[in-house]
């Protein structure tokens, strides 16, 4: 019982949370990079735009904290932030299947009921 705590104790340190989430945030990332499927071309209206920045907003606010919080990465942190940010703004102003996703998040957040 005493192993079983160690254990899930590591697996929720900084040094181990936090290159899990790097690394799937990058394949997310490397994802969208490699999902570039026109089917059709579409014109956003500004609504959309303003879904756009706000996720953008609310995820860099997130990234950054993230990454100025951990204490495994010291040294580091301003690359790191620098690059998330670099691929978030990618992410949702860039990639057409990600910003099909903030699209749709909004959208069926509008039509939950209460």
């Amino acid at each position: 019982m005493d192993q079983l705590i160690k254990t899930l104790w590591r697996l929720f340190n900084d040094n181990f949370i936090f290159p899990v989430f790097e690394i799937i945030f990058v394949l997310i990332f490397f994802y969208a990079l490699m999902f570039k499927r026109s089917i059709a071309r579409v014109k956003r209206g500004e609504t959309s735009w303003n879904y756009f920045s706000i996720a953008y907003g609310i995820l860099s606010v997130i990234m950054v904290e993230l990454v100025s919080a951990t204490e495994s990465i010291n040294g580091y942190k301003t690359i790191i932030i620098l690059a998330n940010l670099g691929m978030l703004l990618y992410l949702c102003y860039f990639s057409g299947w990600f910003r099909n996703k903030i699209i749709g998040f909004f959208i069926n957040s509008k039509e939950k009921w209460e």
